[in-house]
């Protein structure tokens, strides 16, 4: 027979003591006392997470071991631009492959795979939608949360998000509390990485929760939710790196025809780094390949990837590298 604890103040390296007493046979003056036997507990440590939602179902509601939950009850939008599984209903988050939409979606791509999970933007209410994680187990060696969030543009606003913590083992939402500091933000049309520390949680169990609560707004986006581990090295196994990775403000800003990116990677790896429009939209890439650490440039002319020019107005570019993501705007002007 198996018997799971409940208990939400267990934790890791503590004793805990259980007694057993079992009769059997009736009346009760009558019975004998049963045959002793053996009691093993174990401790399950909660799983980690590196989640990019590549083996879910296209467009399904069942997120594996997420949690989900569609509190607001509203029909969801349905798009002009392309048509999916599901779509009207009303729900939560769902998994989202774009290049299987009727028609493949041309703007909008996963930041990295081919699928993401999106919260569409409900038509009668404000969105009050929940993506939850299984409880994870803080230590002092996994103390942060990232993930990167878009909007996608179905609407010119920003869908609205806000990140919150439970170290309650209850499936109710009402145990969620802001994690820090945060606050309910604004996702931007690219896509963008957040993170957030856990250290003050160590040595407890937790559940994040993603509450999207946009009004009429774009369809909210997250891929790759990864728990951090960090780990730390002896002063005679690091070496001195002068370099960081980092990408800095273009110049000149605002710019006609062309503008200088200066860069930096503090180890040799794949880099990418691409412009958008203010749709969201790839309007061309001008690095993807492997470099050697230290500082670099590229030069954006004003075009696309057919190498006609673009209009005037905001651009945005994007470096992507192992760990790094960061986006900055730029003002073309003619």
């Amino acid at each position: 027979e198996f018997y799971q604890d409940l208990f939400a103040g267990m934790k890791y390296g503590h004793t805990y003591e259980y007694k057993v007493s079992a009769v059997y046979g009736y009346p009760i003056q009558q019975s004998n006392f049963s045959t002793p036997v053996d009691i093993r507990l174990i401790r399950v440590p909660p799983m980690e997470i590196e989640d990019g939602f590549e083996d879910y179902a296209d467009f399904s509601t069942n997120i594996g071991d997420w949690q989900t939950y569609d509190v607001d009850g509203s029909n969801t939008e349905f798009f002009p631009m392309f048509n999916f599984p599901g779509e009207g209903n009303p729900t939560s988050f769902i998994v989202f492959n774009p290049t299987e939409t009727v028609p493949p979606s041309e703007d909008f791509v996963a930041y990295c795979g081919s699928k993401v999970v999106v919260c569409p933007p409900s038509v009668d209410n404000v969105n009050d939608d929940w993506l939850i994680t299984h409880p994870i187990h803080v230590d002092n060696t996994l103390n942060s949360i990232s993930f990167v969030a878009c909007s996608v543009y179905t609407s010119p606003d920003f869908a609205q998000l806000e990140i919150l913590i439970s170290n309650s083992i209850t499936d109710s939402v009402d145990t969620f509390v802001p994690l820090g500091l945060s606050e309910p933000f604004a996702v931007p049309h690219v896509w963008t990485y957040y993170e957030y520390s856990l250290e003050e949680f160590c040595d407890q169990d937790i559940r994040i929760a993603f509450h999207c609560i946009s009004d009429n707004s774009a369809m909210l986006s997250l891929d790759n939710v990864i728990f951090l581990s960090e780990t730390t090295e002896s002063d005679e196994n690091i070496e001195e790196n002068p370099f960081i990775t980092a990408l800095n403000s273009n110049y000149p800003n605002s710019f006609n025809p062309e503008t200088k990116i200066d860069f930096s990677l503090d180890n040799t790896g794949r880099v990418t780094i691409s412009v958008y429009n203010i749709k969201g939209q790839l309007v061309k890439t001008l690095i993807n390949s492997d470099l050697p650490s230290g500082k670099h440039s590229v030069i954006w002319s004003g075009d696309d990837m057919n190498k006609k020019q673009v209009s005037s107005g905001v651009y945005f570019y994007r470096m992507q590298s192992k760990g790094y993501l960061e986006t900055r705007k730029m003002l073309l002007l003619k």
